[in-house]
């Protein structure tokens, strides 16, 4: 008898560990983006680059994230897909049906010298880490949306998968330890279980975006087709075809952002906006000058050589303007210069990486559980018994018991995320109860967070009780020496709390 229950849990504990040990090795793929439109300049109704630039300055993710979303709202309505043969055409931006990577190139926020190139995945709802839910194929692509002052901008990207294991095969080996291990299985069990074979509206359509749109950005649309979840590691490469050409582009595009802001903070007319704002077109127009002159043309030797003299010519007109006791302030003269200098020399290739989960949604996982056991159905007739010191001696039903269950989300969940969405708090439940009685349970889950959960349903438990004609306080029979007890059920209302194994 003790063999043949050792056996069992033994094969139990092996099939598990056998499903655990099937993982596939981690290999990795690497894949290009494909441009679904070609790189254009659009008209928006905010300055949406600028306001991406300020709030990652700030280094408010959830802002930057929300400013995000707001920059492909102004994109709504433009088509995505108008390259010849594209399948579909596909209007952007429905951020409830695609996921998106927002780009653009700014100063490095860590305090770093030079640029970096800053990526936010956007999706509704938006998560709180980087993480897709298993995107794979044509029909569900990861859309890219790269936003840049002129066209000379482009960017390139590459994205390598390594694959990675289901979560639930991870926690099989945990749980076939845990719980094959230590089931009480009733003495009539043990007897023949080695023989049994048995996903807010985000988007605006073309009639209802604003006729004003006075502010101008160069946006590429790419997509990127995933052949496998997985694990992705992201590089881009922004570079620039002309830089002499985006140097220029950048300053007046700052000129632009400042004369806006100076207007929104005094004033069209009130100075010292007037006077900022005729500086910062002064030191546009230097800009402008020396890039058509050399070194910057018509021929450039050195590529370094033009950005160090748009920079010296920049110093130069702010000492002259300082000198002539000017009406708008040194400091704020000085800040226009820095931002200046900055645009003009930003012209080389900027490199970033990141990273982001690609894994299929999560609905199955394998957890511990507690409970507390009310309202247990008692037949007086048929009670629970156990062999103790050679007699048949009742062995009442405690109150508390262990089970391993199986998990079930129907909507799924990421499991990458630290803490669950609302509706993934929901989830259902079902497994076997393995101390200090073995059985079944089923029921509903409230998930506190990714561990813990308050678990709530109903056990059907199987228990050893007298055959006919062997009675409680005496020896079993001769007749039923070798297996005095027959197998009964009852079930039992239970509450308690769950661990979820990651």
């Amino acid at each position: 008898m003790i063999t043949r229950h050792r056996a069992w849990r033994g094969f139990g504990c092996a099939c598990l560990l056998l499903i655990a040990g099937a993982r596939g090795v981690r290999a990795q793929q690497s894949v290009a983006p494909e441009p679904v439109k070609p790189p254009q300049l659009v008209k928006l109704t905010l300055p949406e680059l600028s306001n991406l630039r300020r709030i990652y300055a700030t280094g408010d993710s959830k802002k930057l994230a929300d400013a995000a979303l707001k920059a492909l709202a102004d994109l709504s309505g433009f088509e995505m897909t108008d390259l010849p043969g594209a399948e579909q055409s596909d209007k952007c931006c429905d951020v409830q049906k695609h996921y998106f990577l927002v780009m653009f190139v700014a100063p490095d926020a860590s305090g770093a010298s030079g640029s970096t190139v800053v990526a936010i995945l956007v999706h509704r709802p938006m998560a709180d880490t980087a993480s897709l839910p298993g995107l794979k194929g044509n029909s569900d692509p990861l859309y890219e949306v790269f936003f840049a002052e002129d066209l000379t901008a482009t960017i390139r990207g590459t994205y390598t998968i390594t694959h990675e294991e289901n979560p639930a095969l991870k926690q099989a080996a945990d749980f076939a330890s845990t719980f094959v291990t230590k089931l009480a299985l009733p003495a009539k069990l043990k007897v023949n279980a080695g023989s049994r074979t048995t996903n807010t509206k985000t988007t605006t359509s073309a009639d209802e975006r604003p006729s004003k749109r006075p502010y101008e950005v160069a946006v590429t649309f790419n997509k990127v087709v995933f052949p496998d979840t997985g694990k992705v590691a992201v590089r881009q490469v922004v570079s620039y075809g002309n830089p002499v050409t985006h140097a220029a582009s950048s300053v007046a595009y700052e000129n632009a952002e400042r004369a806006r802001e100076y207007k929104e903070r005094y004033g069209e007319e009130k100075e010292p906006a007037p006077s900022c704002i005729a500086f910062a077109g002064l030191l546009q127009q230097k800009v402008a000058t020396r890039s058509a002159q050399p070194p910057c043309k018509p021929w450039v030797a050195d590529p370094s050589e033009c950005p160090k003299k748009i920079v010296a010519d920049l110093d130069e007109a702010f000492a002259q303007y300082v000198a002539a006791a000017p009406k708008c302030p040194a400091d704020e003269a000085y800040r226009l210069l820095q931002a200046m200098a900055r645009a003009a020399q930003d012209v080389k290739p900027v490199t970033a990486t990141t990273s982001l989960g690609n894994t299929r949604q999560v609905r199955y996982g394998f957890g511990l559980a507690a409970g507390y056991l009310s309202h247990i159905r008692v037949n007086n007739d048929h009670p629970r018994v156990q062999i103790q010191n050679g007699k048949i001696a009742v062995d009442p039903f405690t109150r508390f018991l262990t089970m391993g269950v199986v998990n079930w989300t129907p909507w799924g969940y990421d499991s990458q995320t630290f803490s669950p969405a609302k509706l993934e708090r929901f989830r259902a439940f079902t497994g076997a109860a393995f101390s200090p009685y073995f059985g079944a349970t089923a029921g509903i889950a409230w998930e506190l967070n990714r561990y813990l959960s308050i678990n709530g349903g109903y056990v059907w438990l199987w228990f050893d009780t007298p055959k006919p004609g062997e009675n409680v306080d005496a020896m079993p029979t001769a007749a039923n020496k070798a297996a005095p007890f027959e197998l009964r059920s009852t079930g039992a209302w239970l509450i308690g709390v769950g661990y979820n194994l990651k």
